[in-house]
């Protein structure tokens, strides 16, 4: 998962995009789209599997997840490291995410293996966001396939507690399919997720869009994303972005896991 603040692989911090819209891209829409990637990005098209058990494709293994940003940056910076971290009381169904000093999401796992994130804190800017249900990646998932989520968020101040806002996010996402692709971390046998966002929070109204690239058993091996928030409610817009994954932790060998 760029943007200092987000729902993890399944991002929170929304600006415009492209907007929602269902379907499979085209080829060359998705040619266009993953350009900045680079010519040597995609090694080629595979079969694409059913998802499962969407529960082994997301990052999710303890220790420090490092990126290049290949275009754009994240507030200037071109490398954006991330800390994950499981839950002591329940290590195997819930685990939070860190990214530098400031934010913190926390997410869980159903005994269905469905993967969700169910709140944020960003403490630079004081906010807890509770997210409820949970944005999530369902089991059964096949190629071409779209699912919707409609959540409700809500915006406390970390300081007192108070309600600050009241809001919703609709989230459309798409199995666009499979790919090897090569990253400075090695060769990884991949599935792409498409995912827009419409979001109402207060006086905000925004809209995201972005394509992900996961590895079972490794987590994200790439993204790309257009206009970009880095906070909900602290909107700073940032430009088209596009980055690799460089160092995972001890993880399987590049490649090997089947899809």
């Amino acid at each position: 998962m760029s943007s200092r603040s987000r729902i993890g692989a399944l991002a929170l911090c929304l600006l415009f995009s492209m907007g929602v819209h269902a379907g499979s891209l085209s080829e060359k829409e998705l040619e266009k789209q993953l350009a900045s990637l680079g010519d040597g990005f995609i090694i080629e098209r595979l079969e694409a599997p059913t998802i499962k058990n969407p529960h082994d494709w997301i990052n999710r293994r303890a220790g420090k997840y490092v990126y290049r940003f290949v275009e754009g940056s994240d507030d200037g910076d071109e490398i954006h490291t991330e800390e994950h971290i499981p839950d002591p009381a329940n290590p195997e169904s819930a685990w939070t995410r860190h990214v530098g000093d400031d934010l913190v999401e926390t997410y869980t796992t159903t005994d269905e293996r469905d993967v969700l994130i169910v709140e944020e804190v960003d403490h630079k800017y004081g906010f807890r966001i509770a997210i409820e249900p949970g944005v999530h990646v369902p089991t059964g998932i096949e190629p071409g396939e779209t699912w919707e989520v409609n959540t409700d968020l809500t915006v406390y101040d970390i300081g007192d507690g108070s309600l600050v806002h009241r809001g919703t996010l609709e989230a459309l996402h798409t199995y666009e399919g499979a790919f090897r692709v090569r990253s400075p971390a090695g060769e990884f046998d991949t599935i792409l997720i498409r995912e827009d966002f419409k979001m109402h929070v207060g006086p905000l109204n925004a809209e995201d869009d972005r394509l992900l690239f996961f590895a079972r058993g490794v987590g994200l091996v790439a993204e790309v994303e257009g206009i970009r928030a880095s906070a909900i409610l602290i909107i700073r817009i940032k430009e088209h972005s596009a980055k690799v994954l460089i160092e995972y932790p001890e993880a399987i060998e590049p490649g090997k896991a089947a899809l």
